[in-house]
């Protein structure tokens, strides 16, 4: 349960009072009722079987093994170890005691010790002796109960000294057990009966037949002695044993272990049938098949906190009260799945389950007669769904098949009404019933039985409505849809809609509740809604809710709001609601979050809620609990008494870990120097739900304010400075209630020899020491220095006489470089400006103070196009101390045309290789450029002129040699046919005219063949060829095209690759056509511009020849398509380059592909045979 925090002052005597407070089992739950929790020895909890149980003053839970002492605080199980110079007389622990005045006392196999304020005690009178029972009687006195053969003994010890009896064999092998009733009376269980120890004098009671003995007491409710004998729990009045309040199945099993709880409750530990749990007249049982670690029980413990502990020999078993608890089917529900819950007027409460009919009715759950011939809680074979009590106290009932009402014991159906799913029923002022069937719409059924039925359409509604509520002050009724939406219904018509537009919770209506001041609550999927006035307002968790669904709503006799939501079940009380209420109603929002209570499967809140189904959901008894369903049973909360863990939590410091070594943490700690990595381990113990312990911790001097550290039981801190610190750590148990002492603890880090105080005043000492040796150093070197400056200035005066001189001749220089017809200018060693002659500045139209003050100005005259390729040229030269040559279009202020120029720069170094400047000229090359771009365009022309003139050459020649043939074809073809015309036709010569004509039109075909051949040049013409050689040769022809659009080409080519056999001329055709491809598609790309071209040997004596670039890239499935005949992704393009290509790859018994990347280049793949078979 997450509850607000508050805080409560507490300390150890406050623990003490509160030590019998807590929130003890309730009488009421059988024990799978209660909240659960296992440890198990197969999981590594423990090593061995749990003998013994107890609890100290600090709050401790100490654990008694086969394997020595546990120390369990709710979270770890820590070995307990003695002292460095002492040691236990066996590790096998049988019994343990916690004494009031905070003392341990410790039963082993061999021997007895205690343990209180860190001193460790033995007791030589009991060594080699096996404890098995330790008690504490009302006086004070220690009874230590020992096995041994041939006898065992009883022993009293009081301040220190033992006095034991048994030694004339009276005891037997000695007793199995210790118990001290409610009087005064000590017993002890034996062999063969039963020993009333005090007060008076022993008296023996023989109790033959058991050879266990009797290990295990109790009291009755009345007072009575219980013992566990002969496998069965018997009473034992007046010297005699009668029967007991245990069956005869439960005798079936040796008993263990009894404990009366603090309700009244009787706890039975089993030998192999686990628990047994008696409570109110009832019986139930709780065995390893429910969940408990083991079915062999040895022990049962109740904490100061009010849980139960039980030892099994599987391991540690904590049972605890729920704050809501459930009914199953094993609490006799006829199915676990509940769709409804009414609370009738007579006090008892009905459950329509998915199995039939269930009533809880004095306690139990029971079922109802409805008239069947079975007593099964079903009408008429079907289960019910809906419910509802009419204000006359009959109660409404809907099945699947029918709908009716229970009367005098059985379940009178109405024919007027039809079956179905019915989701809600309601009754207006009037006494007319309103029922909310899903397939047939809103019906009303009138005192008289008089039916009416509007569909949901008839409301404006597609979807159904899931529930129905009557307004009490104006007699409607109200809708709410499974859509969402909500519909008031007045004399038959729709008199007002709601949805989320007007500030209603988005999703499905829920559920439907007015309060006692007549306002519309509405439960939605997105939130919880107020419809006052005709104004909404929905409760979300913006405003402090857990979480948005909302399943229903109920408002218990304290006024708090109960939700029931997805993360669990939410109470509202009703100070926080009307605060929110009081906000809304002004049209504001409430300037913090709603304070909100919120219980979860940790608090017995089982199952998810579903939204939907059938009504009600929730209902209040006679006794204020409310009721309300699940998937897994009917739980059930009692607003005004849930438990509440109001015992503060014992807070201990466990040890401290300096550097992975652990320290105690008892007294005034000393850590050595040099501590880098601290840790401070803590802890609280609260039993109930350990993993709710929330801390707080502060290292005063360190910490400005308390961390928040939730569940962490750790407190780290790193190179803390030698000195005294105070750590302080507080604790909260699972309901909020804070230990404010908590604990703390006082440590010191020793100083190392270099943070003492005598370390520092040596360093004080040296330091003036120092400071004072450096003063007169420092006089002596001002001395020393006035007499070098004196000569300085002498030479000074000289140099400063020479650069007088050197002055004069760089003003001379100066003047001769501004009458140049050049631009030129000198940059320093960072590229910064600092002199332009003034043919540079009468063509930029600037001036030299400009320029110097804005080193980037020169930049600005440069064409855009060619800005970052001259930024970048001009700053690797600049960074490199190479200088560099640019071209570019450079602005001419005059007339603001841009003109090609050449600039220019050269370094000049010292003696040492340093740049001291760069000096460089603007060259006007416009003239130049236009030359040369005129004659790129000449070529141009020529080349398409003469792929014209080929074209036309090639038209003629075909037009010439095709003529002869094709003119023998035309004249044997008219022969042939006025020879067919003939009444009689001559077949022989019909069949010479056809001859002719195959001879003239093969004589054709042979033409095109040769003319064919000789553009693909045949074998013929092949010879062997270096690839490397003619990608050079290519490279050679296209290196002007690539400079002109700034395309740099890399080459990566594999020395002595082999020779291959091909057509020279053919494959430069094929290189220089992927190659014109690559710098076409980089013409357009702003970054880098590169060609790489590869080759390497490859797989079955080939070679591979790759053509990469970073052009704009194709994408991947046009792979194969741009070979096809006549496409191409070029504006200008003929599409017949790579079809060409891969021809002239494949005549070469090669082949040629491409791997395409989008926006990120190409690369071209061409594959030769190294290799000719029949060549050698």
């Amino acid at each position: 349960m997450q509850r607000p925090i508050a805080m409560t002052t507490a300390c150890l005597f406050v623990v003490m009072a509160w030590s019998m407070s807590g929130f003890a089992l309730s009488p009421d739950l059988d024990i799978s009722q209660y909240a659960h929790t296992s440890w198990k020895i197969r999981d590594g909890f423990t090593k061995g079987k749990i003998n013994a149980i107890t609890q100290t003053l600090d709050g401790y839970l100490w654990l008694g093994t086969d394997f020595g002492l546990l120390r369990f605080d709710g979270v770890r199980a820590v070995p307990w170890q003695p002292p460095a110079d002492q040691h236990l007389p066996s590790n096998t622990i049988r019994s343990l005691l916690a004494a009031r005045d905070g003392t341990l006392w410790v039963g082993t196999a061999k021997g007895l010790l205690s343990w209180k304020d860190g001193k460790l005690t033995q007791y030589p009178e009991l060594a080699g002796q096996l404890v098995t029972g330790l008690l504490e009687d009302h006086e004070g006195l220690i009874w230590v109960g020992t096995l041994g053969l041939p006898s065992g003994r009883l022993c009293a010890i009081h301040t220190g000294s033992v006095h034991c009896d048994g030694a004339d064999g009276g005891l037997g092998p000695g007793p199995f057990g210790l118990y001290e009733d409610s009087k005064g009376n000590l017993w002890a269980g034996v062999m063969n009966g039963l020993w009333r120890w005090k007060p008076g004098l022993p008296k023996f009671y023989s109790l033959p037949g058991d050879l266990n003995g009797i290990q295990s007491f109790a009291e009755d409710a009345d007072g009575a002695l219980l013992i566990g004998w002969k496998g069965g729990v018997y009473r034992f009045v007046d010297g005699k044993t009668e029967a007991g309040p245990v069956s005869r199945h439960e005798r079936q099993s040796r008993i263990e272990t009894l404990l009366r709880d603090r309700e009244g409750s009787l706890w039975i530990g089993t030998l192999d049938r686990g628990l047994v749990h008696l409570h109110q007249g009832r019986t139930d049982a709780f065995t390893q098949s429910d969940g408990l670690s083991g079915s062999d029980v040895s022990r049962i413990f109740v904490d100061r906190e009010g849980n139960t502990w039980v030892a099994t020999l599987d391991g540690l078993d904590r049972f605890r009260k729920f704050a809501v608890s459930t009914l199953n089917v094993r609490e006799g529900l006829a199915d676990a799945i509940v769709g409804s819950v009414l609370a009738s007027t007579d006090g008892t409460v009905w459950f329509g389950t998915f199995g039939g009919f269930n009533r809880w009715d004095d306690g139990q759950v029971t079922i109802p007669r409805t008239g069947s011939a079975r007593l099964d809680g079903k009408l008429d074979g079907h289960a019910p769904t809906s419910l509802f009590q009419d204000k006359h106290g009959r109660i409404w009932v809907a099945t699947t098949y029918k709908f009716g009402y229970l009367e005098n014991g059985r379940f009178e159906p109405l024919s007027e009404i039809p079956g179905g799913v019915v989701h809600s029923i309601a009754e207006d002022p009037t006494g007319n019933l309103w029922i909310a069937n899903q397939a047939l719409g809103l019906i009303s059924l009138s005192p008289q039985h008089q039916v009416q039925q509007i569909p949901w359409s008839g409301l404006g509604h597609k979807d159904p409505a899931g529930v129905l509520a009557s307004d009490p002050s104006r007699g409607g009724l109200w809708l709410g849809f499974y859509q969402g939406g909500l519909a008031y219904l007045a004399d038959g018509k729709v008199q007002a809609s709601y949805s989320s537009t007007n500030g209603l919770g988005e999703g499905i209506v829920n559920d439907l509740r007015f309060d006692r001041d007549g306002t519309l609550w509405a439960a939605t999927e997105g939130g919880l809604s107020r419809l006052k006035d005709g104004h909404v307002a929905t409760l979300t968790s913006k405003d402090g809710l857990p979480c948005d669904g909302v399943h229903w709503t109920f408002e218990d006799d304290a006024h708090s709001l109960w939700l029931r939501a997805p993360c669990g079940l939410v109470r509202i009380a009703a100070s926080e609601l009307e605060a929110w209420t009081d906000a809304a109603d002004h049209g504001a929002h409430l300037n913090r979050a709603i304070r909100a209570t919120l219980f979860d499967i940790s608090d017995g809140v089982r199952s998810f809620a579903y939204a939907g189904g059938y009504s009600p959901r929730v209902a209040r008894s006679a006794d204020g609990k409310l009721w309300f369903t699940g998937e897994d049973g009917v739980s059930v909360i009692d607003p005004l008494h849930i438990p509440f863990n109001n015992v503060p939590p014992p807070v201990h410091i466990e040890q401290v870990i300096a550097d992975h070594e652990a320290f105690g943490a008892s007294g005034k700690l000393r850590l050595p120097a040099l501590v880098r990595n601290l840790e401070i381990d803590y802890t609280a113990l609260s039993l109930v739900a350990a993993d709710k312990v929330l801390f707080r911790y502060k290292l005063d001097g360190v910490d400005r304010d308390w961390q928040d550290v939730r569940t962490r039981r750790q407190a780290f801190y790193t190179t803390l400075r030698p000195g005294t610190y105070h750590f302080h750590v507080i604790a909260c148990n699972n309901d909020g209630v804070w230990n404010e002492a908590g604990d703390h603890l006082e440590f010191s880090i020793a100083p190392a020899w270099f943070q003492t105080n005598l370390f520092l005043v040596l360093c004080v000492a040296a330091f003036f020491l120092l400071f004072w040796m450096l003063y007169e150093l420092r006089v002596r070197s001002i001395q020393q220095r006035t007499k070098q400056l004196a000569s300085v200035n002498e030479k000074l005066e000289k140099q400063i006489a020479e650069n007088a001189a050197l002055v004069a001749d760089l003003e001379l220089q100066v003047g001769l470089l501004q009458r140049l017809p050049v631009s030129a200018w000198t940059l320093q060693s960072d590229g910064t400006p600092d002199f332009v002659n003034q043919v540079w500045l009468e063509f930029a139209g600037q001036t030299l103070s400009f320029i110097r003050s804005h080193p980037e100005a020169w930049m600005t005259a440069i064409h855009p196009d060619d800005r970052e390729m001259a930024a970048r040229i001009f700053r690797e030269g600049v960074d490199s101390g190479s200088g560099f040559a640019i071209q570019t279009r450079s602005l001419r202020a005059q007339d603001g045309t841009y003109r090609w120029h050449l600039q220019q720069a050269v370094v000049l170094r010292d003696e040492d290789g340093k740049v001291l400047k760069f000096v460089g000229t603007t060259t006007d090359i416009d003239d130049q450029k236009r030359a040369e771009e005129a004659l790129r365009q000449a070529q141009g022309d020529l080349a398409r002129i003469s792929r014209v003139t080929t074209m036309g050459e090639l038209t003629a020649s075909l037009a010439h040699e095709l003529s002869q043939p094709m003119s023998g074809v035309i004249t044997n073809a008219s022969v042939g046919l006025r020879k067919l015309r003939r009444d009689q036709p001559d077949l022989d010569e019909v069949r010479a005219v056809v001859t002719r004509i195959g001879r003239d039109a093969h004589r054709a075909a042979e033409i095109l063949k040769r003319i064919r051949l000789q553009f693909e040049r045949g074998a013929p013409d092949r010879e062997v060829l270096d690839m490397d050689e003619i990608l050079k040769e290519t490279l050679a022809l296209l290196r002007d095209e690539a400079v002109r659009y700034d395309v740099s080409v890399r080459m990566e080519l594999t020395a002595d690759l082999p020779k291959i056999l091909g057509d020279r001329v053919q494959l430069q055709q094929v290189a220089m056509n992927l190659i014109v491809n690559s710098i076409e598609a980089m013409k357009d790309v702003d970054g880098t511009r590169e060609i790489v071209l590869q080759s390497q040997r490859a797989e079955n004596q080939q070679i591979l020849v790759s053509v990469s670039d970073t052009g704009r890239g194709v994408a991947p499935e046009l792979a194969e398509q741009i070979f096809d005949p006549f496409f191409t992704t070029k504006p200008r393009g003929t599409g017949m380059g790579l079809r060409i290509s891969r021809s002239i790859i494949e005549s070469h018994g090669g082949r040629l592909w491409a791997e395409l990347r989008p926006a990120h280049g190409a690369t071209f793949h061409l594959s030769l045979p190294a290799t000719i078979p029949g060549t050698g």
